[in-house]
């Protein structure tokens, strides 16, 4: 017999995946993947409830109405503002050149978030910081003047009439609001602060102290009333107390002792006890 013919040993080779240039570069594209399918889904539940707004019109009216919402927009700026400050970067090892290009592709969406919301702000008068925690269903009721600042944290529904803000106290801290919570128009919440779920803060109130849930808050400063229930009594010494700390708050007083005040305008040292003043009233 003839023998047979023994076939060559050679290497053998594995075709794996090469750590390739356009390797690198798609997973760079897809590393915030998460981010963009979870800002999506809150824009679908912000324009659920903005929907409503159209009901009962007709077809064509509907569509001339939705394109110019400009409150609308606005709040989808805001998703758009919102996905590209919190959009991460990869760890890409030694490619420096697709990290220079992530960095400016990055400047690049700044500046032209930083554009459009120029633009909605001064169509919608709407100023949704891009860089505030908002949960799905945002819903702006009417365009005017209203803004929620960069480190607020907001739970889901949440609901905002015309000239309502929430803006840093003194300490430059935001309030932490949570869900269903709606502020009329005019309402102010002022520095660090909780409230709780399914808060209803009235027309012109000045909030500067935690509300609890399922309240109603109305005056400057704000007091939470129960349904149903009666408005507290509110004395004169009361009034001077929540005036001084409004006056701390908005920077034009500044504390420089025990029962000592200094005018930040013209310097002048006030004395002012204000809890002799509560428990004389109280008496």
């Amino acid at each position: 017999m003839q023998s047979e013919a023994k076939r060559p040993v050679g290497k053998t080779h594995t075709y794996a995946p090469r750590n390739t240039f356009w390797a690198h570069f798609k997973a760079a594209i897809g590393h915030n993947r998460n981010l963009g399918d979870k800002v999506l889904w809150c824009l679908g539940a912000d324009w659920q409830r903005t929907r409503h707004k159209f009901e009962g019109f007709k077809p064509l009216d509907k569509l001339f109405h939705a394109v110019l919402c400009w409150e609308w927009w606005a709040v989808a700026q805001y998703r758009f503002a919102y996905w590209v400050h919190k959009r991460g970067f990869p760890e890409l090892g030694r490619r420096r050149f697709i990290r220079k290009l992530l960095f400016l592709q990055q400047a690049a969406l700044l500046r032209f978030c930083y554009f459009t919301g120029k633009i909605i702000e001064g169509l919608s008068g709407a100023r949704l910081s891009g860089e505030a925690e908002i949960g799905p269903g945002l819903l702006l009721m009417h365009t005017g003047s209203c803004g929620i600042g960069r480190g607020a944290s907001i739970g889901c529904n949440f609901t905002m009439h015309q000239d309502a803000n929430i803006v840093a106290g003194n300490d430059f801290g935001y309030a932490t609001i949570g869900d269903n919570v709606t502020l009329y128009s005019g309402a102010r919440i002022i520095g660090a602060m909780h409230i709780g779920n399914r808060a209803r803060v009235g027309a012109n109130a000045v909030v500067i102290h935690d509300l609890p849930a399922d309240c109603l808050a109305l005056g400057a400063p704000a007091r939470p009333i129960q349904p149903g229930e009666r408005p507290a009594p509110y004395p004169a010494s009361r009034q001077m107390r929540d005036f001084l700390s409004t006056l701390i708050l908005s920077g034009e007083l500044e504390k420089v002792g025990q029962h000592r005040y200094r005018d930040v305008s013209t310097g002048e040292i006030i004395t002012f006890d204000y809890e002799g003043a509560e428990e004389a009233g109280q008496q």
